[in-house]
């Protein structure tokens, strides 16, 4: 055990000592690696995003620690103090993060630095004589220890630069989400949203505002992704329980609003509410609001709906005094009795409105006969008792087909 340990002392002395002698020819070996990553590694030449005098300092720099760092390191462990040895490559993978050159092809260039220190070192040791195989297997395992090492500090740093850029967008993307749900038209404002969001300041938009799940963070991302699909664009932010969007019409016509919420509900499977058309980022403020109103009428069942298709129930829920004074005075009895009772009779007089008060047609709807549903609305009649209305000859109050809508939106809040 002494002997081979002394073996591995002796070895690791010599390639410290050619490691040393290797450093001083660093420049040309620099220029070597910048020659090679242009002839190998095209990206840098294609993206054209590295400036030549910041790649030959990056090779060299690197060079010069990777060397460094083999006279630091033996087999049996990594001498301390090593750690400001990776400043090079992490300052690599910063600027080339920043740069967008993609990671594998800067990770490439270590690995040729690699092969050009290993060769350098071989050639060293050629020098003074034939080299021994364990002399060249002690070295190769060196380099390529300090290359797997330097290679993950270029990558972490790299990973670090794109996690603080995805925070910093999505913090713009919050500020002017916020901005806009809050009222701000000032001209700046709206311009630089344009820019964030990725859409005109004037175009014609449905605001959407829906329920977000923690179960689909990416939901904002996947329905831009979706729509774009679909030739519609738009943009997407999660605030919250929130799930907020904004939908670009191509015209401000019907037929347009038509297409696009066609593709909307197609596409979007969250629970949501819709407004528009709105003019410009301007009118998000109004829409969001409204928007959100839509969603607060829909069932435990509904996916999406427009304000416009739910008015009476958004009246509802902007009055609720009156809403529950309408429940009390239209179906306060009817609501006091026992569930085995109660609930057939709820379901006929909700076919029966919405029917126009066809006993034929609410028949059909809840699946019974139709002297059936005429024995329920006499009973229905002594229980809400209508003043001047006979619910058997197909009247319908409007003030009990709004108690029924009220009653609904009530059972959903």
């Amino acid at each position: 055990m002494g002997v081979q340990f002394e073996g591995a002392l002796r070895s690791s002395r010599t390639a410290e000592a050619l490691a040393h002698r290797v450093i001083d020819r660093v420049p040309a070996l620099a220029d070597r690696l910048v020659l090679m990553i242009h002839s190998e590694n095209p990206s840098y030449r294609e993206a054209d995003v590295v400036p030549d005098q910041d790649l030959w300092r990056s090779c060299h720099d690197n060079l010069a620690r990777i060397l460094q760092l083999v006279t630091a390191t033996s087999e049996v462990g990594t001498a301390d103090g090593t750690e400001d040895y990776y400043d090079a490559a992490r300052a690599t993978g910063r600027r080339r993060a920043h740069q967008g050159l993609p990671l594998d092809d800067v990770l490439r260039s270590f690995r040729f630095g690699g092969r050009l220190v290993w060769d350098a070192l071989t050639e060293e040791a050629g020098r003074e004589g034939e080299p021994d195989g364990e002399l060249l297997l002690q070295i190769g395992n060196r380099v390529w220890e300090v290359i797997d090492r330097t290679s993950a500090e270029v990558g972490s740093a790299y990973h670090a630069v794109q996690r603080n850029a995805v925070r910093a967008a999505e913090r713009r993307r919050s500020l002017v989400w916020d901005g806009l749900l809050s009222g701000t038209t000032d001209s700046s404002f709206l311009f630089e949203t344009s820019r964030v969001l990725g859409l005109p300041v004037d175009d014609a938009y449905l605001v959407v505002v829906g329920e977000a799940t923690s179960r689909d963070t990416g939901g904002a991302h996947r329905f831009e992704e979706l729509l774009r699909a679909d030739g519609v664009r738009s943009a997407w932010h999660t605030r919250g329980a929130e799930l907020l969007g904004l939908v670009a019409l191509p015209s401000p016509d019907q037929r347009a609003c038509e297409r696009v919420l066609a593709a909307l509900r197609a596409r979007c499977d969250a629970r949501a509410g819709v407004y528009g058309p709105v003019d410009g980022l301007a009118g998000v403020f109004r829409g969001g609001r409204q928007a959100d109103l839509a969603l607060r009428t829909l069932g435990p069942h509904d996916t999406l709906a427009t304000l416009d298709e739910r008015l009476p129930e958004a009246l509802l829920l902007q009055a609720p005094e009156l809403s529950e004074l309408l429940v009390a005075r239209w179906l306060g009895p009817l609501l006091g009795l026992g569930r085995t009772e109660r609930d057939p009779l709820l379901e006929t007089l909700d076919a029966w409105v919405r029917t126009s008060g066809s006993a034929g047609r609410t028949a059909s709807a809840v699946r019974c006969h139709r002297n059936t549903v005429l024995n329920r609305l006499r009973r229905l009649q002594e229980l809400i008792d209508p003043p001047g209305h006979d619910l058997t000859e197909g009247a319908v109050p409007l003030e009990l087909a709004l108690a029924l809508r009220a009653h609904r939106v009530a059972r959903r809040r």
